[in-house]
Protein backbone atom coordinates (compact mmCIF):
# COMPACT_ATOMS: atom_id res chain seq x y z
CA UNK A 1 0.00 0.00 0.00
CA UNK A 2 2.80 2.41 0.90
CA UNK A 3 4.52 1.64 -2.41
CA UNK A 4 1.35 2.48 -4.34
CA UNK A 5 0.91 5.70 -2.36
CA UNK A 6 4.52 6.71 -3.03
CA UNK A 7 4.16 5.93 -6.74
CA UNK A 8 1.04 8.06 -7.02
CA UNK A 9 2.74 10.90 -5.15
CA UNK A 10 5.78 10.83 -7.46
CA UNK A 11 3.59 10.71 -10.58
CA UNK A 12 1.44 13.59 -9.35
CA UNK A 13 4.45 15.72 -8.40
CA UNK A 14 6.22 15.17 -11.73
CA UNK A 15 3.08 16.22 -13.61
CA UNK A 16 2.76 19.37 -11.51
CA UNK A 17 6.42 20.23 -12.04
CA UNK A 18 6.08 19.72 -15.81
CA UNK A 19 2.99 21.92 -15.90
CA UNK A 20 4.89 24.61 -14.02
CA UNK A 21 7.94 24.42 -16.31
CA UNK A 22 5.84 24.75 -19.46
CA UNK A 23 3.65 27.55 -18.12
CA UNK A 24 6.38 29.68 -16.56
CA UNK A 25 8.47 29.85 -19.73
CA UNK A 26 5.62 31.24 -21.83
CA UNK A 27 5.68 34.73 -20.22
CA UNK A 28 9.48 34.64 -20.03
CA UNK A 29 9.85 33.94 -23.74
CA UNK A 30 6.93 36.21 -24.62
CA UNK A 31 8.25 39.23 -22.75
CA UNK A 32 11.68 38.70 -24.31
CA UNK A 33 10.30 38.90 -27.88
CA UNK A 34 6.92 40.68 -27.88
CA UNK A 35 8.23 44.16 -26.99
CA UNK A 36 10.69 43.91 -29.88
CA UNK A 37 8.01 42.69 -32.30
CA UNK A 38 5.74 45.56 -31.25
CA UNK A 39 8.49 48.15 -31.54
CA UNK A 40 8.60 48.79 -27.78
CA UNK A 41 11.70 49.09 -25.56
CA UNK A 42 13.45 45.84 -24.66
CA UNK A 43 12.23 44.57 -21.30
CA UNK A 44 14.43 41.60 -20.41
CA UNK A 45 18.22 41.59 -20.37
CA UNK A 46 20.41 38.59 -19.44
CA UNK A 47 20.51 39.61 -15.76
CA UNK A 48 16.71 39.47 -15.59
CA UNK A 49 16.59 36.00 -17.14
CA UNK A 50 19.23 34.78 -14.68
CA UNK A 51 17.13 36.17 -11.81
CA UNK A 52 14.04 34.32 -13.05
CA UNK A 53 15.96 31.06 -13.43
CA UNK A 54 17.18 31.35 -9.84
CA UNK A 55 13.51 31.11 -8.87
CA UNK A 56 12.43 28.54 -11.47
CA UNK A 57 15.22 25.97 -10.94
CA UNK A 58 14.90 25.63 -7.12
CA UNK A 59 11.12 25.46 -7.49
CA UNK A 60 11.42 22.49 -9.85
CA UNK A 61 14.02 20.64 -7.80
CA UNK A 62 12.81 21.38 -4.26
CA UNK A 63 9.21 22.59 -4.06
CA UNK A 64 7.49 19.92 -6.17
CA UNK A 65 9.70 17.14 -4.83
CA UNK A 66 8.65 18.04 -1.28
CA UNK A 67 4.93 18.05 -2.04
CA UNK A 68 3.07 15.56 0.15
CA UNK A 69 0.58 12.96 -1.06
CA UNK A 70 -2.87 14.48 -1.56
CA UNK A 71 -5.72 13.14 0.56
CA UNK A 72 -7.61 11.63 -2.34
CA UNK A 73 -4.66 9.78 -3.85
CA UNK A 74 -5.68 6.35 -2.60
CA UNK A 75 -9.35 6.85 -3.43
CA UNK A 76 -8.66 7.27 -7.13
CA UNK A 77 -8.88 4.19 -9.36
CA UNK A 78 -5.61 2.92 -10.83
CA UNK A 79 -4.59 4.82 -13.95
CA UNK A 80 -4.26 3.10 -17.28
CA UNK A 81 -0.60 1.97 -17.59
CA UNK A 82 -0.72 3.08 -21.23
CA UNK A 83 -1.60 6.64 -20.18
CA UNK A 84 1.35 8.93 -20.99
CA UNK A 85 2.85 11.15 -18.31
CA UNK A 86 2.53 14.06 -20.71
CA UNK A 87 -0.58 14.40 -22.90
CA UNK A 88 -2.20 16.99 -25.17
CA UNK A 89 -4.73 18.10 -22.55
CA UNK A 90 -1.98 18.83 -20.03
CA UNK A 91 0.05 20.67 -22.68
CA UNK A 92 -2.96 22.75 -23.73
CA UNK A 93 -3.87 23.73 -20.16
CA UNK A 94 -0.23 24.58 -19.37
CA UNK A 95 0.13 26.75 -22.48
CA UNK A 96 -3.15 28.56 -21.79
CA UNK A 97 -2.02 29.18 -18.21
CA UNK A 98 1.27 30.57 -19.45
CA UNK A 99 -0.56 32.69 -22.05
CA UNK A 100 -2.83 34.29 -19.44
CA UNK A 101 0.22 35.08 -17.32
CA UNK A 102 1.86 36.65 -20.36
CA UNK A 103 -1.27 38.68 -21.13
CA UNK A 104 -1.39 40.02 -17.56
CA UNK A 105 2.28 41.03 -17.55
CA UNK A 106 2.03 42.52 -21.04
CA UNK A 107 -1.01 44.54 -19.95
CA UNK A 108 0.98 46.03 -17.06
CA UNK A 109 3.93 46.75 -19.33
CA UNK A 110 1.71 48.39 -21.95
CA UNK A 111 -0.11 50.44 -19.33
CA UNK A 112 3.19 51.71 -17.89
CA UNK A 113 4.43 52.68 -21.35
CA UNK A 114 1.20 54.49 -22.23
CA UNK A 115 1.23 56.26 -18.87
CA UNK A 116 4.59 57.81 -19.76
CA UNK A 117 6.60 56.24 -16.96
CA UNK A 118 10.41 56.37 -17.37
CA UNK A 119 12.10 53.25 -18.68
CA UNK A 120 13.38 52.20 -15.25
CA UNK A 121 9.93 52.28 -13.67
CA UNK A 122 8.30 50.58 -16.65
CA UNK A 123 10.83 47.77 -16.59
CA UNK A 124 10.64 47.41 -12.79
CA UNK A 125 6.85 47.15 -12.64
CA UNK A 126 6.69 44.62 -15.50
CA UNK A 127 9.51 42.54 -14.03
CA UNK A 128 7.91 42.62 -10.58
CA UNK A 129 4.71 41.32 -12.17
CA UNK A 130 6.70 38.50 -13.79
CA UNK A 131 8.38 37.44 -10.53
CA UNK A 132 5.13 37.62 -8.58
CA UNK A 133 3.33 35.70 -11.36
CA UNK A 134 5.99 33.01 -11.04
CA UNK A 135 5.31 32.65 -7.31
CA UNK A 136 1.55 32.68 -7.87
CA UNK A 137 1.97 29.94 -10.48
CA UNK A 138 3.82 27.74 -7.99
CA UNK A 139 1.00 28.21 -5.48
CA UNK A 140 -1.78 27.22 -7.87
CA UNK A 141 0.06 24.23 -9.34
CA UNK A 142 0.94 22.80 -5.94
CA UNK A 143 -1.52 20.69 -4.01
CA UNK A 144 -0.50 22.36 -0.75
CA UNK A 145 2.22 24.91 0.12
CA UNK A 146 5.33 23.46 1.78
CA UNK A 147 8.44 24.71 3.54
CA UNK A 148 10.69 24.93 0.44
CA UNK A 149 8.07 27.12 -1.24
CA UNK A 150 8.11 29.64 1.61
CA UNK A 151 11.92 29.74 1.60
CA UNK A 152 12.05 30.29 -2.15
CA UNK A 153 9.23 32.85 -2.06
CA UNK A 154 10.91 34.82 0.73
CA UNK A 155 14.25 34.71 -1.07
CA UNK A 156 12.69 35.85 -4.34
CA UNK A 157 10.81 38.72 -2.68
CA UNK A 158 13.91 39.90 -0.81
CA UNK A 159 16.00 39.72 -3.99
CA UNK A 160 13.30 41.57 -5.94
CA UNK A 161 13.16 44.31 -3.29
CA UNK A 162 16.94 44.67 -3.36
CA UNK A 163 17.00 44.88 -7.16
CA UNK A 164 14.40 47.66 -7.13
CA UNK A 165 15.24 49.70 -4.04
CA UNK A 166 19.00 49.34 -3.49
CA UNK A 167 20.59 51.84 -5.88
CA UNK A 168 23.65 49.74 -6.80
CA UNK A 169 21.49 46.72 -7.64
CA UNK A 170 18.86 48.83 -9.37
CA UNK A 171 21.54 50.19 -11.69
CA UNK A 172 22.53 46.66 -12.71
CA UNK A 173 18.91 45.71 -13.36
CA UNK A 174 18.09 49.09 -14.98
CA UNK A 175 15.24 49.66 -12.52
CA UNK A 176 13.82 52.70 -10.78
CA UNK A 177 12.06 52.56 -7.39
CA UNK A 178 8.34 51.80 -7.49
CA UNK A 179 5.54 53.35 -5.48
CA UNK A 180 3.21 51.18 -3.33
CA UNK A 181 0.49 51.68 -5.94
CA UNK A 182 2.73 50.40 -8.72
CA UNK A 183 3.66 47.36 -6.65
CA UNK A 184 -0.01 46.72 -5.94
CA UNK A 185 -0.66 46.73 -9.69
CA UNK A 186 2.08 44.12 -10.18
CA UNK A 187 0.46 41.96 -7.48
CA UNK A 188 -2.96 42.26 -9.13
CA UNK A 189 -1.47 41.26 -12.49
CA UNK A 190 0.14 38.20 -10.92
CA UNK A 191 -3.16 37.12 -9.37
CA UNK A 192 -5.16 37.84 -12.52
CA UNK A 193 -2.86 35.70 -14.65
CA UNK A 194 -3.47 32.49 -12.67
CA UNK A 195 -6.84 33.02 -10.94
CA UNK A 196 -8.83 31.17 -13.60
CA UNK A 197 -6.69 28.05 -13.13
CA UNK A 198 -7.34 27.94 -9.40
CA UNK A 199 -11.08 28.30 -10.05
CA UNK A 200 -10.92 25.57 -12.70
CA UNK A 201 -9.11 23.22 -10.30
CA UNK A 202 -11.82 23.69 -7.66
CA UNK A 203 -14.57 23.11 -10.24
CA UNK A 204 -12.83 20.04 -11.66
CA UNK A 205 -12.31 18.58 -8.17
CA UNK A 206 -15.96 19.18 -7.24
CA UNK A 207 -17.11 17.56 -10.49
CA UNK A 208 -14.93 14.54 -9.80
CA UNK A 209 -16.30 14.24 -6.27
CA UNK A 210 -19.86 14.45 -7.57
CA UNK A 211 -19.23 11.70 -10.12
CA UNK A 212 -17.61 9.49 -7.49
CA UNK A 213 -20.57 10.04 -5.13
CA UNK A 214 -22.97 9.12 -7.91
CA UNK A 215 -21.22 5.77 -8.42
CA UNK A 216 -21.05 4.96 -4.71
Amino acid sequence: MQTVRLGRRIYHNIRNAMRYIISVHVPTAGMAFLPLLLGEPLLLFPVHVVFLEFVIDPACTLVYEAESTDKGAMRRPPRDPREPLFNLRMLAVSLVLGATMLAAVMAVYGWALRSGYPGGETRAIAFAAMVLSNLALILVTLGKPNAPLWWIACGALVALSVSIYVPAAATIFRFSALTPGQLALAVLAAIAGVAWYQAWKVFDRNQGAAVAAGHS
